[in-house]
């Protein structure tokens, strides 16, 4: 099934492999943005060489992009409003939250997956 469906990539020191459904939230490299920062469900944090936000999305249909620099799971949606997402912030485990920015470009994209999820 999807659930079981693998990403490989170039990561720092050689290919890096994840499990689609497992990655939660992903954004570019300040200084590098055709590098990426993937984050997965087990709290770990890889950087991934040269990898586009199309490719990511197109293969992960957990995923959506928010903003120019930043995707994110639909799982970890709690709410959106006119330019602002929040989503549950998967680095603390005691229920937290986080903004992010949700950019025109994107906003008919993402009310759209977020209907269909």
């Amino acid at each position: 099934g999807k659930e079981c469906e693998l990403l490989n990539v170039d990561g720092v020191r050689g290919k890096v492999k994840f499990r689609l459904a497992d990655i939660l939230y992903i954004h570019s490299d300040k200084d590098e943005p055709r590098h990426k920062y993937v984050v997965t469900r087990d709290g770990n944090t890889q950087r991934v060489m040269d990898c586009k936000f199309e490719k990511l999305i197109s293969i992960a249909h957990n995923l959506v992009r928010v903003n120019g620099s930043e995707a994110i799971s639909l799982e970890l949606v709690k709410s959106y409003q006119k330019n602002t997402v929040i989503i549950e912030d998967f680095f603390m485990r005691n229920g937290g939250t986080k903004q992010l920015i949700l950019n025109r470009a994107f906003k008919k994209e993402f009310k759209g997956r977020i209907a269909a999820w």
